[in-house]
């Protein structure tokens, strides 16, 4: 466990928390706005994409735990298996709902048209790749240990 981060309260190392998600987003933003070459909110609110914001925030989670309690507490231990459920949900469920999307497009277009409306459910993701759950992890886990450290900068 590392002593100086002790000194802050839950909610300073909360708000990491969430800047780390946040930030995981925003550079998901932009790897999706200069891949699909524009720019919109629907690349921010979107699911799926690099890197898994959802992973990043549970390894910004399970970071901060760990700095701030020890690697061997037991609220670390409850951070990994809630994040594993996080993972597993993001590698699993989500991408059996890709590939139910992409049967109900398949079905879609045997519909004579005019007599169903649909989105474009090719360019929606909902799932993750293995890469972006793992590049997720290392950025979340990254940019907690940074975030902490700007922190720990400024209050001293």
């Amino acid at each position: 466990m590392i002593e100086f981060y002790t000194q802050y309260t839950w909610p300073l190392l909360a708000l990491i928390a969430l800047a780390v998600g946040i930030t995981a987003q925003c550079i998901k933003f932009v790897v999706k706005s200069i891949t699909h070459k524009n720019i919109g909110v629907q690349n921010f609110l979107s699911y799926g994409g690099m890197p898994s914001s959802h992973a990043a925030f549970v390894a910004g989670v399970t970071t901060i735990i760990a700095m701030t309690r020890g690697i061997n507490s037991p609220e670390v231990v409850i951070c990994v298996v809630f994040g594993l459920l996080v993972l597993r949900d993001a590698l699993g469920l989500r991408n059996y709902v890709d590939r139910t999307m992409e049967d109900v497009q398949d079905l879609a277009k045997k519909i004579p048209h005019g007599e169903l409306r649909t989105k474009n459910l090719a360019d929606l993701q909902v799932g993750h790749t293995r890469l972006e759950v793992f590049v997720g992890l290392i950025v979340g886990t990254g940019l907690a240990i940074l975030y902490t450290y700007i922190l720990h900068r400024v209050l001293s």
